[in-house]
Formats: structure tokens, C-alpha cells, sequence
């Protein structure tokens, strides 16, 4: 039976300047991941008074060497309050985006619920979550 020796008590573990650094790489990369998450869903506002001037929708289709297909979707809409994608949201458990693009319709008004912010440098546009019609005057 091996014999099991105790540690000395005048060695102390060795912490190794490498692990320390990446423990440290790590922590940083988590709080800039959790306080871009936070950012992402504290920009959820509402627009008000909204009118649709245009929506413009493009598929785009690719495969793979395999043979794989993929398709990507592309919706936006214009509006007097800016420009806006309708885009599934698996974060916010929103599958919808067809039925939201749908109900906007070219000269009418609405209100916008919408999260995200626009980088013209990345083409990203604010992602509409819902619509509410706005009655009519």
C-alpha cells in the first residue's frame, strides 16, 4: 500500500505568473461580455408616431463544400423615425419576425418597440420587436 506523506508545512504552493494572467484575461473578457449584454437589452425603447416610408426584403442563399444549403433573410424598414431590421431574436425568445414584418404596411403609422443600437461601420440596425398601430387622427 503506497504510503501517503503529508505536505510540508514550510512549502507553500507554487502560483505560476502565467495562470494568474489568464485567470485575470478571463475576468476581464466575462465583465465586458455581461456589461455588453446588459447595454444590449437596456437599449430596448419605444418610437412613437412611426410611418413606414418603405420595406425592402432580400434572401441571400449559400452552400457549403458539403453541399449544405443555408438561406439568410434580410428585412428592413424605413421610416420617418429611421431605418430597422425585423429579425428573429433567440435572446429575447422571439420567433416572429415574418408576422412583424407583415404588419407594417408602406404609408401608415406606428409605434415601434425596438432594442439595439445603429453601426453604420458594421451595418447594424435597431431590430423591431413589436408593433402597435397607431389610431388614426
Amino acid at each position: 500500500m503506497p504510503t501517503i506523506r503529508p505536505r510540508r508545512p514550510d512549502r507553500e504552493p507554487r502560483t505560476n505568473k502565467k495562470d494568474i494572467a489568464i485567470v485575470v484575461a478571463a475576468g476581464v473578457v466575462a465583465a465586458g461580455l455581461i456589461a455588453l449584454a446588459i447595454g444590449y437589452f437596456a437599449s430596448v425603447r419605444t418610437l412613437d408616431d412611426c410611418e413606414v416610408t418603405a420595406k425592402d426584403r432580400s434572401v441571400s442563399v449559400s452552400s457549403d463544400s458539403n453541399g449544405n444549403v443555408k438561406s439568410t433573410t434580410d428585412q428592413r424598414v424605413y421610416t420617418s423615425c429611421g431605418v430597422f431590421t425585423v429579425t428573429d431574436n433567440p435572446l429575447l425568445l422571439r420567433f416572429n419576425s415574418a408576422d412583424t414584418y407583415g404588419a407594417l404596411v408602406e404609408g401608415q403609422t406606428f409605434d415601434l418597440e425596438v432594442i439595439g443600437w445603429r453601426v453604420g461601420l458594421l451595418s447594424w440596425f435597431p431590430n423591431v420587436l413589436s408593433v402597435y398601430k397607431t389610431p388614426a387622427p
